[in-house]
């Protein structure tokens, strides 16, 4: 396992607070069965992405959840992991705006108000 998929595990680790344990083997579907939500695996992936100012393809965000749910982590950053430099310097804040947009959606579909 590279650094690169040891330091995304562990971003993904923090988040689920204790609530499930992963590892490079696990499938990406596997985070979402212990009860990761969208917006924690777009947090995972913006904080990774914010710490290793290294980004994900485009792809990623095209792709239905179906292509890449059977992947490993380790698979799925090779996949889906960019090795360049991040050089917009809007890229972040972008990725903040769409994380935001998807916890409005999530509480929207669980009943709360914004």
């Amino acid at each position: 396992m590279n650094q690169l998929t040891t330091a995304f595990v562990l971003i993904v680790n923090h988040i689920a607070s204790g609530d499930f344990v992963c590892d490079q083997e696990s499938a990406v579907r596997q985070l979402f069965d212990e009860g990761f939500s969208d917006s924690d695996f777009k947090l995972a992936i913006t904080a990774f992405e914010a710490t290793y100012r290294s980004n994900f393809v485009d792809k990623l965000w095209e792709d239905s959840f179906e292509d890449f749910a059977d992947l490993t982590i380790e698979e799925f950053m090779d996949k889906y992991m960019r090795d360049e430099s991040i050089r917009d310097p809007l890229y972040i804040t972008n990725r903040l705006l769409d994380l935001r947009d998807t916890i409005i959606e999530e509480a929207g579909d669980s009943g709360m108000e914004e």
